[in-house]
């Protein structure tokens, strides 16, 4: 049995905390937004990441920072890579500036 925690991607975000909560179809957003169902649709499903220019359009209509949906990708980056390099990460000393 796999126990190992699911990727977070921008997409489940954006369906569970924004979609459902609202009741807001996919194509409804797309179109109000006005991009490509299409592109909406790989976004939700994980197959696209959000673009800078898809992040300003989105933060504008939940009434966020043009920056928040972008932002919120990377922390899911982020989040989802840091175990695969945790080994490297624990074998990097960080630079130490003389005062």
């Amino acid at each position: 049995m796999n126990t190992a925690p699911k990727d977070m991607t921008i997409g489940e975000m954006l369906k569970t905390e924004f979609l459902k909560p609202l009741a807001l179809p996919q194509y409804s957003l797309a179109q109000d937004i006005g991009i490509p169902e299409s592109t909406l649709s790989k976004i939700i499903n994980g197959h696209a990441r959000i673009t800078t220019e898809i992040s300003i359009r989105l933060g504008r209509y939940f009434s966020c920072a043009p920056d928040y949906f972008a932002r919120l990708q990377l922390g899911c980056e982020i989040y989802n890579h840091r175990a695969s390099v945790k080994t490297a990460e624990q074998e990097i000393v960080p630079l130490k500036i003389a005062p």
